[in-house]
Protein backbone atom coordinates (compact mmCIF):
# COMPACT_ATOMS: atom_id res chain seq x y z
CA UNK A 1 0.00 0.00 0.00
CA UNK A 2 1.40 3.27 -0.61
CA UNK A 3 1.92 5.89 1.48
CA UNK A 4 0.03 9.18 1.27
CA UNK A 5 2.30 11.89 -0.23
CA UNK A 6 3.55 14.22 2.53
CA UNK A 7 1.96 17.76 2.05
CA UNK A 8 5.07 20.53 1.43
CA UNK A 9 5.28 22.77 4.06
CA UNK A 10 5.12 26.19 3.27
CA UNK A 11 8.10 28.60 3.36
CA UNK A 12 7.75 30.88 6.17
CA UNK A 13 7.27 34.45 4.69
CA UNK A 14 10.64 36.48 4.26
CA UNK A 15 10.88 39.47 6.09
CA UNK A 16 9.99 42.70 4.28
CA UNK A 17 12.65 45.00 2.73
CA UNK A 18 12.38 48.43 3.91
CA UNK A 19 9.84 50.68 1.32
CA UNK A 20 11.33 53.28 -1.02
CA UNK A 21 10.98 54.82 -4.22
CA UNK A 22 11.94 58.49 -6.10
CA UNK A 23 9.95 60.68 -3.31
CA UNK A 24 10.41 58.82 0.01
CA UNK A 25 12.24 56.05 1.65
CA UNK A 26 11.84 53.78 4.83
CA UNK A 27 14.21 53.28 7.61
CA UNK A 28 14.39 50.73 10.06
CA UNK A 29 15.17 51.16 13.42
CA UNK A 30 14.64 47.41 14.48
CA UNK A 31 15.31 45.30 11.50
CA UNK A 32 13.46 42.37 12.83
CA UNK A 33 10.46 44.30 13.94
CA UNK A 34 9.84 46.01 10.71
CA UNK A 35 10.76 43.59 8.84
CA UNK A 36 7.96 41.67 10.05
CA UNK A 37 5.39 44.16 9.46
CA UNK A 38 2.79 44.16 6.96
CA UNK A 39 3.51 47.62 5.49
CA UNK A 40 5.17 50.77 6.09
CA UNK A 41 2.44 52.06 7.82
CA UNK A 42 1.93 49.16 10.05
CA UNK A 43 6.25 49.51 11.03
CA UNK A 44 4.94 53.41 11.42
CA UNK A 45 2.36 53.19 13.89
CA UNK A 46 4.29 50.40 15.83
CA UNK A 47 7.60 52.50 15.67
CA UNK A 48 9.77 50.17 14.57
CA UNK A 49 10.80 52.69 11.32
CA UNK A 50 10.87 56.22 10.43
CA UNK A 51 10.05 57.83 7.00
CA UNK A 52 12.15 60.09 4.95
CA UNK A 53 10.16 62.24 2.68
CA UNK A 54 12.32 63.64 -0.31
CA UNK A 55 12.29 67.16 -1.77
CA UNK A 56 9.33 68.43 0.14
CA UNK A 57 10.71 72.48 -0.29
CA UNK A 58 13.03 73.57 -2.85
CA UNK A 59 16.11 74.48 -1.40
CA UNK A 60 15.68 77.96 -2.80
CA UNK A 61 12.61 78.33 -0.65
CA UNK A 62 14.20 76.28 2.52
CA UNK A 63 17.45 78.95 2.02
CA UNK A 64 15.08 82.40 2.07
CA UNK A 65 12.66 80.39 5.10
CA UNK A 66 16.06 79.81 7.20
CA UNK A 67 17.44 83.34 6.55
CA UNK A 68 14.35 84.88 8.00
CA UNK A 69 14.82 81.93 10.78
CA UNK A 70 18.28 83.38 11.35
CA UNK A 71 18.01 86.88 11.75
CA UNK A 72 15.36 86.17 14.11
CA UNK A 73 17.05 83.77 16.03
CA UNK A 74 20.07 86.42 16.58
CA UNK A 75 17.63 89.09 17.54
CA UNK A 76 16.67 86.26 20.38
CA UNK A 77 20.13 86.22 21.27
CA UNK A 78 20.91 89.61 21.32
CA UNK A 79 18.06 90.32 23.91
CA UNK A 80 18.56 87.49 25.88
CA UNK A 81 22.02 86.45 25.95
CA UNK A 82 23.87 83.72 23.83
CA UNK A 83 22.63 80.34 23.92
CA UNK A 84 23.02 77.52 21.53
CA UNK A 85 19.33 76.84 20.79
CA UNK A 86 16.75 79.27 20.00
CA UNK A 87 13.69 77.55 19.76
CA UNK A 88 10.25 79.28 19.42
CA UNK A 89 7.21 79.08 17.57
CA UNK A 90 6.60 80.06 14.14
CA UNK A 91 4.70 82.89 14.08
CA UNK A 92 6.41 83.76 17.21
CA UNK A 93 9.68 83.84 15.67
CA UNK A 94 9.43 84.95 11.85
CA UNK A 95 5.72 86.60 11.93
CA UNK A 96 2.39 85.55 10.63
CA UNK A 97 4.01 85.67 6.79
CA UNK A 98 6.59 82.75 7.67
CA UNK A 99 3.91 80.74 9.69
CA UNK A 100 2.05 80.97 6.70
CA UNK A 101 4.66 79.46 4.72
CA UNK A 102 5.54 76.82 7.57
CA UNK A 103 1.81 76.10 7.43
CA UNK A 104 2.10 75.05 3.63
CA UNK A 105 4.85 72.90 4.10
CA UNK A 106 2.69 70.84 6.96
CA UNK A 107 0.01 70.47 4.50
CA UNK A 108 2.49 68.93 1.47
CA UNK A 109 4.04 66.72 4.18
CA UNK A 110 0.66 65.19 5.13
CA UNK A 111 -0.25 64.98 1.13
CA UNK A 112 3.01 63.19 0.66
CA UNK A 113 2.54 60.41 2.96
CA UNK A 114 -0.43 59.19 1.38
CA UNK A 115 2.09 57.25 -1.04
CA UNK A 116 4.57 55.31 1.48
CA UNK A 117 1.73 55.27 4.32
CA UNK A 118 -1.74 55.14 2.70
CA UNK A 119 -4.11 55.14 5.79
CA UNK A 120 -1.67 56.55 8.19
CA UNK A 121 -3.19 59.72 8.57
CA UNK A 122 -6.62 58.64 8.43
CA UNK A 123 -5.90 55.84 10.88
CA UNK A 124 -4.27 58.60 13.13
CA UNK A 125 -6.09 61.32 12.82
CA UNK A 126 -9.53 60.16 11.62
CA UNK A 127 -11.37 63.15 10.07
CA UNK A 128 -9.90 65.68 12.44
CA UNK A 129 -7.52 66.84 9.33
CA UNK A 130 -10.12 67.33 6.71
CA UNK A 131 -10.50 70.65 7.10
CA UNK A 132 -6.96 71.67 7.67
CA UNK A 133 -5.53 70.64 4.34
CA UNK A 134 -8.24 72.78 2.77
CA UNK A 135 -8.22 75.83 6.03
CA UNK A 136 -5.34 76.01 8.63
CA UNK A 137 -3.95 73.25 10.18
CA UNK A 138 -1.93 74.95 13.05
CA UNK A 139 -5.32 76.50 13.84
CA UNK A 140 -7.59 73.49 13.51
CA UNK A 141 -9.24 73.65 17.54
CA UNK A 142 -9.38 69.55 17.47
CA UNK A 143 -5.42 69.11 17.27
CA UNK A 144 -3.19 69.74 20.22
CA UNK A 145 0.69 70.36 20.24
CA UNK A 146 3.54 69.78 21.34
CA UNK A 147 4.42 73.13 23.84
CA UNK A 148 5.55 75.49 21.55
CA UNK A 149 4.55 73.77 18.17
CA UNK A 150 4.87 74.12 15.48
CA UNK A 151 8.20 75.26 15.82
CA UNK A 152 11.44 76.54 14.51
CA UNK A 153 14.57 75.75 15.98
CA UNK A 154 17.96 76.98 15.34
CA UNK A 155 20.97 75.00 16.17
CA UNK A 156 24.66 76.69 17.04
CA UNK A 157 27.78 75.23 18.34
CA UNK A 158 26.80 73.04 21.16
CA UNK A 159 22.44 73.25 20.31
CA UNK A 160 21.41 70.13 21.01
CA UNK A 161 17.96 68.08 22.21
CA UNK A 162 18.45 65.19 24.74
CA UNK A 163 16.86 61.93 23.93
CA UNK A 164 13.03 61.78 24.73
CA UNK A 165 9.82 60.98 23.08
CA UNK A 166 7.00 63.06 21.60
CA UNK A 167 4.15 61.55 22.95
CA UNK A 168 2.49 62.94 19.80
CA UNK A 169 0.28 60.40 17.62
CA UNK A 170 3.09 62.05 14.34
CA UNK A 171 5.78 64.04 14.17
CA UNK A 172 7.12 65.92 10.96
CA UNK A 173 10.36 67.08 10.82
CA UNK A 174 11.62 69.34 7.79
CA UNK A 175 15.32 70.64 7.69
CA UNK A 176 15.76 73.93 6.50
CA UNK A 177 19.63 74.52 6.25
CA UNK A 178 21.85 73.23 3.57
CA UNK A 179 24.54 70.30 4.60
CA UNK A 180 27.54 72.14 4.56
CA UNK A 181 26.25 75.22 6.35
CA UNK A 182 26.86 72.85 9.49
CA UNK A 183 28.89 70.11 10.78
CA UNK A 184 28.00 67.79 13.85
CA UNK A 185 23.99 67.60 14.15
CA UNK A 186 21.83 65.20 12.78
CA UNK A 187 19.06 63.47 14.66
CA UNK A 188 19.25 60.48 16.61
CA UNK A 189 16.72 57.10 16.33
CA UNK A 190 16.68 54.65 19.05
CA UNK A 191 14.74 51.32 18.43
CA UNK A 192 11.84 50.54 21.27
CA UNK A 193 14.82 47.95 22.15
CA UNK A 194 17.75 50.10 22.07
CA UNK A 195 15.83 52.58 23.80
CA UNK A 196 14.82 50.48 27.01
CA UNK A 197 11.02 50.70 25.94
CA UNK A 198 8.26 52.97 25.20
CA UNK A 199 8.16 56.22 27.51
CA UNK A 200 12.22 55.60 28.96
CA UNK A 201 13.87 57.98 26.43
CA UNK A 202 14.52 60.78 28.86
CA UNK A 203 16.09 57.69 31.37
CA UNK A 204 18.26 56.97 27.91
CA UNK A 205 22.28 57.00 28.98
CA UNK A 206 23.67 59.76 26.71
CA UNK A 207 26.47 56.76 25.84
CA UNK A 208 23.93 54.84 24.24
CA UNK A 209 24.37 54.27 20.62
CA UNK A 210 21.53 55.48 18.20
CA UNK A 211 20.15 52.87 15.90
CA UNK A 212 19.96 55.28 13.15
CA UNK A 213 21.68 58.90 12.50
CA UNK A 214 19.89 60.89 10.04
CA UNK A 215 20.97 64.47 8.58
CA UNK A 216 19.14 64.77 5.64
CA UNK A 217 19.51 67.24 2.64
CA UNK A 218 17.91 70.90 2.95
CA UNK A 219 13.71 70.30 2.05
CA UNK A 220 13.94 66.26 3.30
CA UNK A 221 11.35 65.69 5.85
CA UNK A 222 11.37 62.90 8.47
CA UNK A 223 8.29 61.55 10.08
CA UNK A 224 8.03 59.35 12.62
CA UNK A 225 5.79 58.54 15.65
CA UNK A 226 5.29 59.78 19.30
CA UNK A 227 6.55 56.63 20.85
CA UNK A 228 10.04 56.79 19.13
CA UNK A 229 13.18 58.09 21.15
CA UNK A 230 14.96 60.55 19.25
CA UNK A 231 17.71 63.54 19.85
CA UNK A 232 19.04 65.99 18.28
CA UNK A 233 22.47 65.49 18.02
CA UNK A 234 25.27 68.60 18.72
CA UNK A 235 26.10 70.74 16.47
CA UNK A 236 29.81 71.60 16.23
CA UNK A 237 30.09 74.56 13.72
CA UNK A 238 28.00 76.53 11.57
CA UNK A 239 24.08 76.99 12.68
CA UNK A 240 21.26 73.83 11.61
CA UNK A 241 17.41 75.04 11.33
CA UNK A 242 14.49 72.98 11.65
CA UNK A 243 11.14 72.86 11.67
CA UNK A 244 9.27 70.54 13.68
CA UNK A 245 5.45 69.78 14.09
CA UNK A 246 4.42 66.82 17.06
CA UNK A 247 0.14 66.60 16.98
CA UNK A 248 -2.47 64.38 17.77
CA UNK A 249 -6.11 64.76 17.77
CA UNK A 250 -7.23 66.60 20.54
CA UNK A 251 -10.05 64.01 21.38
CA UNK A 252 -7.56 61.59 21.65
CA UNK A 253 -5.39 63.46 23.92
CA UNK A 254 -8.57 64.49 25.97
CA UNK A 255 -9.08 60.70 26.44
CA UNK A 256 -5.59 59.90 27.59
CA UNK A 257 -5.11 62.68 29.93
CA UNK A 258 -8.31 61.81 31.52
CA UNK A 259 -7.34 58.05 32.20
CA UNK A 260 -3.84 58.91 33.32
CA UNK A 261 -5.07 61.24 36.11
CA UNK A 262 -7.69 59.26 36.82
CA UNK A 263 -4.62 56.42 37.46
CA UNK A 264 -2.99 58.56 39.68
CA UNK A 265 -5.74 59.82 41.44
CA UNK A 266 -7.13 56.27 42.42
CA UNK A 267 -3.56 54.77 43.13
CA UNK A 268 -3.05 58.12 45.26
CA UNK A 269 -6.01 57.23 47.20
CA UNK A 270 -5.03 53.48 47.70
CA UNK A 271 -1.92 54.35 48.71
CA UNK A 272 -2.90 56.79 51.22
CA UNK A 273 -5.93 54.67 52.84
CA UNK A 274 -2.87 51.51 53.48
CA UNK A 275 -1.47 54.55 55.65
CA UNK A 276 -1.76 56.25 58.88
CA UNK A 277 -4.24 58.40 59.31
CA UNK A 278 -1.89 60.89 60.23
CA UNK A 279 0.31 60.23 57.75
CA UNK A 280 -1.31 62.70 55.07
CA UNK A 281 -3.17 66.00 54.95
CA UNK A 282 -6.56 66.38 55.21
CA UNK A 283 -6.66 68.21 51.80
CA UNK A 284 -5.93 65.28 50.06
CA UNK A 285 -7.73 63.45 48.07
CA UNK A 286 -9.76 61.16 50.01
CA UNK A 287 -8.19 57.48 50.17
CA UNK A 288 -10.86 54.86 48.28
CA UNK A 289 -13.99 53.63 50.59
CA UNK A 290 -13.46 50.21 52.93
CA UNK A 291 -15.34 48.13 50.70
CA UNK A 292 -13.10 48.83 48.07
CA UNK A 293 -10.09 47.43 49.27
CA UNK A 294 -10.31 44.12 47.38
CA UNK A 295 -7.10 43.42 45.82
CA UNK A 296 -8.58 42.55 42.41
CA UNK A 297 -11.76 43.37 40.60
CA UNK A 298 -14.92 41.17 40.94
CA UNK A 299 -16.47 39.79 37.68
CA UNK A 300 -19.54 41.83 37.98
CA UNK A 301 -17.39 45.05 38.58
CA UNK A 302 -14.97 44.42 35.15
CA UNK A 303 -18.63 44.14 33.83
CA UNK A 304 -19.54 47.44 34.83
CA UNK A 305 -16.23 48.82 33.33
CA UNK A 306 -17.00 47.20 29.86
CA UNK A 307 -20.72 48.39 29.27
CA UNK A 308 -19.64 52.31 30.15
CA UNK A 309 -18.49 53.75 27.16
CA UNK A 310 -14.69 55.48 26.97
CA UNK A 311 -16.31 59.00 26.77
CA UNK A 312 -18.27 58.60 30.07
CA UNK A 313 -15.35 56.63 31.87
CA UNK A 314 -13.17 59.57 31.02
CA UNK A 315 -15.84 62.03 32.36
CA UNK A 316 -15.68 59.93 35.41
CA UNK A 317 -11.86 59.83 35.44
CA UNK A 318 -11.66 63.05 34.98
CA UNK A 319 -13.62 64.24 38.09
CA UNK A 320 -11.55 62.30 39.98
CA UNK A 321 -8.08 64.46 39.41
CA UNK A 322 -7.22 67.32 42.24
CA UNK A 323 -7.04 70.51 40.66
CA UNK A 324 -5.67 73.49 42.81
CA UNK A 325 -5.73 71.67 46.22
CA UNK A 326 -9.18 70.35 46.21
CA UNK A 327 -10.02 66.87 46.99
CA UNK A 328 -11.09 64.87 44.57
CA UNK A 329 -14.46 63.10 44.87
CA UNK A 330 -15.41 59.30 45.63
CA UNK A 331 -14.47 56.88 42.94
CA UNK A 332 -17.84 55.87 40.73
CA UNK A 333 -18.44 52.21 40.59
CA UNK A 334 -17.88 52.69 36.66
CA UNK A 335 -13.93 53.36 37.58
CA UNK A 336 -13.85 51.68 41.12
CA UNK A 337 -11.82 48.23 39.25
CA UNK A 338 -9.15 50.44 38.11
CA UNK A 339 -8.19 50.92 41.39
CA UNK A 340 -6.58 48.17 41.63
CA UNK A 341 -4.98 48.01 38.02
CA UNK A 342 -1.03 48.51 37.71
CA UNK A 343 -1.27 49.91 34.04
CA UNK A 344 -1.43 52.80 33.17
CA UNK A 345 -2.76 54.55 29.17
CA UNK A 346 -1.24 56.47 27.18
Amino acid sequence: MLEPLAMPTAAPPLPRLAGHCATWHEVFLDHAQAGAAASVTDSLRAGHSVLVLHAVSSTAECKALAAQCALAAALVREERGPHPLVRKRADELIGKAGATICEDLLIRQLALLHSPAPGLVSALFGDVLGASLLQSITHNPELAWSEGEPAINVYTPGGRFTPHEDEQSLTLLLNLSEQDAYTGGGTAFWSLADGGGPGKGRDLPESTPPSQLLAPAVGTAIVFGGQVTHAAQPVLTGERIVFVASFSPLVGRQRSRALQAGFAGLRGGRRRASRPADKYAPTMAPSLPPDAAAPTPSAAAMATIEDTSLEALCAALTSLATVAGKACPQPTAAVMPFAFHEEEVD
